[in-house]
């Protein structure tokens, strides 16, 4: 029944009481594509020492936990709210994207519309500072996050200043995108700016009109609403995994895979 293009793979055995403390790799497109029902599969183990029973449950039609566990029941999968794309909404990728970008990334969303969507990923701080980055600027030892793969030659910023810079867009309260350069950097110079009201990104992250939504199809991204301590997070290395266990307990066991699951 299942073939070689296997791709989820279930982590963490002994922590979900699972007989095997193997990782089982199980056809992860198959079980997206199966009802939203109780369901149950038999795999061998890889040592061929027995069968391993494991009980799925679809997951707001995005991602599976494989548990057998109360607490994931059916009844538990109907207080999942379904969130669509929108601006100060965040993009969480699921722990099985590999891309080299958005590998773990938190994206705060700060436009989206027919045209397409754009956003910024909170969580990948660079090597670089902001001053090495940008002449002309006052000091402000403060480090330069990869916002997106689109047009890294360009900075923006996001910021609790709101009104402070003319021609900021409000994301949500208390997280404002862009504005006037030469007040913000006025306002740095004065010491009227900490380093906590502002956050600098080399590019961003686009998607073209519909493209977002294709991505959502495909299991991509899990969604969640924003709060201003994930926007100016001081612990970016672990907002991934915080912004996981905000959802729910049905997400919070995806914040303990590791990222190189050959190593578990």
């Amino acid at each position: 029944m299942y073939n070689h293009d296997i791709q989820l793979i279930i982590l963490f055995a002994k922590k979900l009481k699972i007989a095997d403390k193997e990782a089982f790799r199980v056809s992860f497109s198959r079980f997206i594509a199966e009802p939203a029902r109780n369901f149950r599969v038999k795999l061998r183990t890889k040592n061929k020492r027995g069968i391993l029973l494991v009980f799925g449950y679809p997951l707001n039609c995005r991602i599976h936990l494989f548990s057998r566990s109360p607490s994931l029941s059916a009844n538990s999968m109907k207080k999942i709210i379904h969130l669509d794309p929108g601006v100060g909404r965040i993009l969480v990728s699921e722990p099985f994207l590999l891309d080299s970008y958005f590998k773990r990334a938190v994206i705060l969303l700060g436009e989206h519309s027919e045209e397409g969507t754009v956003g910024f990923i909170l969580n990948k701080p660079t090597d670089l500072n902001l001053n090495d980055a940008l002449e002309d600027f006052p000091p402000f030892e403060v480090p330069l996050y990869f916002g997106g793969p689109v047009q890294t030659d360009t900075i923006h910023f996001l910021h609790t200043l709101g009104d402070k810079l003319e021609g900021s867009k409000k994301i949500l309260p208390g997280i404002y995108w862009g504005g006037s350069l030469e007040m913000l950097k006025l306002l740095i110079d004065t010491n009227q700016v900490t380093k906590n009201d502002v956050r600098f990104f080399a590019g961003y992250s686009g998607w073209e009109p519909h493209q977002l939504e294709e991505e959502m199809k495909g299991r991509t991204w899990l969604i969640s609403n924003c709060k201003k301590d994930f926007a100016f997070s001081e612990h970016p290395e672990d907002l991934w995994g915080q912004v996981l266990r905000t959802m729910g307990s049905q997400y919070a066991i995806l914040a303990n895979f590791p990222e190189d699951p050959s190593l578990n």
